[in-house]
């Protein structure tokens, strides 16, 4: 008898996931896609109907779908200009997606759809319309250290440290999340394109200030001084905070994700990694300051190329090991893959138990490509992707017995100033360029808040927080 268990244990721990799936319920993950913008997709209720039976089909459980690709809007936005290839006039395909989606009837599996923003890239070249953000704001356009205004690519990029862009940004997040009965938010692209930019007038006048008005090295600083360098990176953190909690505030239970960098190889330190130094996206302190509910690190690594192979590896290990509170999903690169390839880094994927599934890019190369996109898909659905697997839930807001502070800072002088919750013990954070503050997390309970003023003025408020809830705060002299 012993013997015969041994050898049906052996058995069960080799046997590949889908032969074991009925002795035990599968856990959540995500088996999820991107859906760009840049190719058909969603433009017409036909591509619509294509994406969900292709999506269903395989046995994916929620769809990153980009809606704001270059500072267009791929729905009927009150904001920015709706994008030029809908078909026909009027048609809404985020609503379609969301119908058709969260359909259950008939049994089938219902899918989370994720609208997917690029923050900061808006433009990759060519004529924009009258109302475009450009057009009408030409004064928060990003530049380098030496005065260009795009990349090699000839993208465009407003500025992080131009205060109306996070203010301009909120409003887009603030009307998609009123209006759509969205799972998620996700945010790309919402970084710098590297250390040579964030020279906008208006950026290092701010940073002039903060410092003193100073001279000398910091009046005009080279793109690897280390305090410019901070200030960049509290910019992008700052715009994530903010449209954390507006996300918050109309949808508490919406899943707030970014598609991350995780640029080259990986250290053990994360400062001395590009995504720290270059770009300025330090999402290891987001997962560990509640910035974040759903971290989707883009690890492109090309398995067939031995150093990128052992980056992809060590980039699993670093992810699992820097969860903080949000739910680690593998951004997958298919497009740079082997049918093959991709199903081994997936394999190395699902063997972290730390680790929340995967989200392969993109939905265009996985429908072109295919009797080779037709093997992968094969193999995914035979081994990795499971028919009815749940997504991983976030616990409900009103469950956690805590909520969010976040208010704005009136007076003179509202940037960069320190703002003091009176917890046990006391918090304190900063308000960015508009003067916007939040705290994460807070117990439920009474509270007062505080901040140093200009001239010597002092503001305290008191405010009651509730579970799940956003209190909000204004401080003025």
């Amino acid at each position: 008898m012993n013997r015969f268990l041994a050898v049906v244990v052996v058995i069960l721990v080799f046997l590949p996931p889908w032969c074991t799936a009925g002795l035990a319920a599968e856990r959540p993950r995500y088996q999820a896609v991107w859906v760009d913008a840049f190719h058909e997709g969603f433009k017409s209720p036909e591509q619509t109907r294509r994406l969900i039976e292709w999506a269903r089909r395989n046995y994916v459980n929620a769809l990153f779908i980009e809606v704001r690709k270059t500072g267009d809007a791929y729905y009927p936005s009150k904001i920015e200009p709706t994008a030029s290839d809908i078909s026909p006039a009027g048609y809404d395909p985020l609503a379609d997606l969301i119908a058709q989606a969260h359909d259950t009837g008939g049994g089938k599996a219902r899918m989370e759809i994720h609208a997917w923003l690029i923050v900061y890239r808006v433009s990759t070249g060519g004529s924009l319309p009258s109302d475009h953000v450009l057009q009408k704001h030409p004064g928060w356009i990003g530049q380098t250290y030496g005065g260009a205004t795009r990349d090699e690519d000839k993208n465009v990029y407003l500025d992080p440290g131009v205060p109306d862009v996070i203010t301009h940004t909120d409003r887009i997040v603030a009307d998609l999340v009123q209006r759509y009965d969205l799972d998620g938010i996700h945010f790309d692209r919402i970084r710098y394109p590297g250390r040579q930019w964030g020279y906008n007038p208006i950026a290092v006048a701010r940073f002039r200030s903060l410092n003193g008005g100073v001279t000398g090295r910091l009046f005009r600083p080279r793109p690897d001084d280390a305090a410019w360098s901070e200030f960049r990176r509290q910019q992008v953190s700052m715009m994530l905070r903010r449209l954390y909690i507006t996300a918050k505030a109309f949808r508490p239970t919406v899943k707030v994700s970014a598609a991350t960098v995780a640029f080259d190889e990986c250290k053990e330190d994360f400062k001395s990694t590009r995504p720290y130094y270059d770009v300025f996206q330090d999402w290891q302190t987001w997962v560990r300051a509640d910035l974040l509910d759903l971290n989707i690190p883009m690890i492109y690594k090309r398995d067939h190329v031995a150093a990128q192979a052992r980056d992809y590896r060590q980039w699993l290990d670093f992810l699992a090991a820097n969860r903080g509170t949000a739910i680690p999903v593998v951004g997958q690169g298919s497009f740079i893959n082997s049918p093959a390839g991709t199903l081994r880094q997936i394999a190395l994927a699902f063997q972290h138990t730390d680790l929340a599934g995967v989200c392969l890019f993109s939905y265009a190369q996985l429908v072109r490509e295919g009797d080779r996109a037709e093997t992968l898909l094969e193999g995914l659905r035979k081994t990795y992707f499971r028919p009815n697997v749940p997504t991983p839930a976030i616990t409900p807001p009103e469950q956690t017995n805590t909520g969010w502070v976040a208010g704005v800072v009136g007076g003179d002088r509202i940037d960069y100033v320190e703002v003091t919750l009176e917890t046990r013990p006391p918090r304190s954070t900063h308000t960015d360029g508009s003067g916007f503050f939040a705290f994460m997390r807070v117990p439920v309970g009474e509270y007062e808040v505080a901040a140093n003023l200009s001239r010597g003025q002092k503001a305290r408020q008191t405010v009651r927080v509730a579970a799940g809830k956003v209190s909000v705060v204004r401080l003025a002299p």
